[in-house]
């Protein structure tokens, strides 16, 4: 038995992970927008397949290899999980231009993310 073995002084690491990818549920992410507003940048999305409180939501912006990340607590709505909007303001971005941005979801039951979405930055 795997679990067993993992109490024994085996020098071997146990090949049964805690918590598979394969077992959770894909989560469908929909961006409902994303663009700059004034001096903000936002982004809105939710999942619709997932119905849940405590997943993380997170923002990954990217530009020549310049990278910004936002987190946000996941929030059950009637039917989905809400991402919060996020707001970066335009002054954690150190240039202007098209910037790919990927929303990505992660719960204990649940996980996913976007294709890259242009956002762009004045």
């Amino acid at each position: 038995d795997e679990y067993l073995d993992a109490n024994k002084q085996n020098p071997q690491p146990s090949t049964t992970p805690t918590s598979s990818p394969s077992t959770k549920k894909e989560a469908t992410i929909v961006v409902t927008y994303a663009g700059q507003n004034g001096s903000v940048i936002e982004v809105g999305s939710y999942i619709n397949n997932v119905y849940e409180d405590g997943g993380i939501c997170t923002l990954t912006l990217t530009k020549d290899g310049s990278t910004i990340t936002k987190q946000a607590m996941g929030v059950k709505d009637v039917s989905k999980t809400i991402c919060p909007s996020f707001s970066v303001n335009r002054s954690e971005f150190n240039s202007a231009g098209i910037w790919q941005a990927v929303v990505s979801y992660e719960s204990v039951h649940s996980s996913g993310k976007t294709s890259a979405q242009e956002v762009a930055v004045q």
